[in-house]
Order: structure tokens, then sequence, then C-alpha cells
């Protein structure tokens, strides 16, 4: 009996070990390339966070966000991407706070 309670007790502790997991840190801006994540982060110099969704050695065009990824950019304040066209996995993201920017629709084509 002694032994059961031990090894009950034994898996109740890793159970809440593994169930405990980090908040999610909140950004202000969130940036799906590395280039709008650059020019972001010299624009407000240190006065606002900035987060670079899609690592590096990732193709921009196949990423597939996974739910963490999600939630951090519905966290954030401002949810920055390029264009449908480029990251179409960034369009089907509904934000349930903060804004969504498409630069693409916003540059002039003349």
């Amino acid at each position: 009996m002694k032994r059961i309670l031990i090894i009950l007790s034994f898996f109740s502790l890793l159970f809440f070990l593994f169930s405990c997991q980090k908040e999610t840190k909140q950004f202000d801006i969130t940036t799906t390339m590395f280039f709008q994540y650059d020019v972001v982060n010299q624009i407000v110099d240190n006065k606002m966070s900035v987060s670079l969704v899609t690592p590096l050695e990732i193709d921009i065009h196949n990423y597939e966000p996974t739910p963490k990824t999600i939630k951090n950019i519905n966290n954030s304040k401002l949810f920055l991407y390029t264009s449908n066209l480029i990251e179409p996995w960034a369009q089907k993201i509904n934000l349930t706070t903060g804004n969504k920017f498409n630069i693409s629709t916003h540059l002039d084509n003349n």
C-alpha cells in the first residue's frame, strides 16, 4: 500500500510539473519577416517591444504558425505582415484585439 501511495505521489508530482506552462509574453508589435522586425526595432528604439514570428531559416511562404504563435500574435497590439501572397497564412489569423496591418495594401503602385 505504501509503495502504491509513493508511486501515485510521484506521478502526480510529474503531472503537476509538466502541466505548468510559461506565460506568454505580450509584445507591442509582432512582425513576420526579419526586415520588418529590424526596421520597426530601429524606429521604436526600445520604447516598445517587437517580436519576430518566423525563424530566420524558415521559408515564409510555407510557414504554418503554432497555436502558441497565434496566441502571441493575438496578444500583440499590432501585427505587421508583408502581403497575402507572400504570407498566405497571415490573412487567416483573426485578431481578437489589436490591429492587423498588411503592408502591400498601403504601397503606391505608380
